[in-house]
This record gives structure tokens, C-alpha cells and sequence, in this order.
């Protein structure tokens, strides 16, 4: 079951004590949906676990919603870990000092598209820093951060331990990075 937020609002936990986890296999575990511009959503201090095997999805997924911000959060046994997706011009997605662990498919993907201006560039002014991404020794991540479009994107202080591709910028056809 997915948890859909779709107004502002902020999730605070009390770290590794506080924990969202799922025993579904798909679904994006906490999805934040189109809320409006300031300040946005803010997930701080919570632990998100699945107590199965992720095929697809997020754990938190950014979807089309302006100034997300992800502080101090771990995320074990993802397909993905977090997400800015969707399909319209996103500005102030933030993720910092979080961990992203043995996740199945990408750690942070960046993959926000918005048709025609600005030349199909769908996130601007995104901050990614102090991010640990770290697969397991024997099954590795296979990207740590993937970004497919993108405007304006500061990443400070990245580990990507354990992953095949630790950052992989391709954007699609008629993209922008």
C-alpha cells in the first residue's frame, strides 16, 4: 500500500526508532504528490525498510511537487530509494545526510520531464549532499544516482560504495542535463 501525500507536510521521526516498512514487492512506500510550492513537503528523521524483496518502485518518490526535502533519512532494501519523478517543472528538491542501502535498482533517480520550456528540463535548483549509497558486497547496486533531466543540480559530498555505475547522467532523447 502506498502512503499518497498530496498537501504539504512534514513527516519527522525519531530516526532509526522511527520506521516505515513495507511487505509489498511494488507500490512506491511514500509518495508525495503534486503539493504546492513553498515550502513543500518535509521527510526528516525516519527509517524506511521493506521486509521483502523490492522488483519496482521508490521508497519516497517525489512526484511533479515543488520543494521536497529528505534530511537524515535511511533507506534499506530498496528496488529504488528516492525519487523526483513525473511530468511537470519541479524546482528545490532536496536530499541530504541520508543513507540508501543495498537497493535493487538506483539509489537517487532524477527524472522529472516537462514537455517544450525550458527545452524539457524538469528540475531546477535541486541539492543532493552528504548521501551514502552502498549495495551489498555480493549484489551490487546497479546505479547509485541516475539523472535523466535536469537544469540545475548541486551534488556535494556523494558515496557510492558497492554500486556498478556510481552517477549516470543520460538523458533521454529531446532531454536536458
Amino acid at each position: 500500500t502506498t502512503l499518497t501525500v498530496t498537501e504539504e507536510i512534514i513527516l519527522y521521526g525519531d530516526g532509526i526508532n522511527s520506521i516505515l516498512r513495507t511487505n509489498q514487492g511494488t507500490g512506491d512506500l511514500l509518495q508525495i504528490n503534486s503539493p504546492g510550492n513553498a515550502p513543500g513537503c518535509r521527510i526528516e528523521d525516519l527509517y524506511f525498510d521493506s521486509s521483502v524483496t523490492r522488483t519496482a518502485d521508490y521508497m519516497i518518490n517525489s512526484v511533479s511537487s515543488q520543494g521536497t526535502k529528505i534530511k537524515r533519512c535511511r533507506i534499506d532494501n530498496a528496488y529504488h530509494g528516492i525519487g523526483s519523478t513525473g511530468t511537470t517543472f519541479v524546482q528545490g528538491f532536496e536530499v541530504e545526510d541520508c543513507g540508501i542501502h543495498a537497493a535493487a535498482g538506483t539509489g537517487i533517480v532524477i527524472s522529472n520531464k516537462t514537455a517544450g520550456s525550458p527545452d524539457s528540463q524538469g528540475s531546477v535548483v535541486g541539492y543532493i549532499s552528504r548521501v551514502l549509497i552502498d549495495g551489498a558486497v555480493l549484489a551490487h547496486t546497479p546505479i547509485g544516482i541516475d539523472i535523466q533531466t535536469c537544469g540545475d543540480l548541486t551534488i556535494v559530498d556523494i558515496s557510492t560504495v558497492y554500486c556498478d555505475t556510481g552517477l549516470k547522467i543520460a538523458p533521454q532523447t529531446g532531454d536536458v542535463v
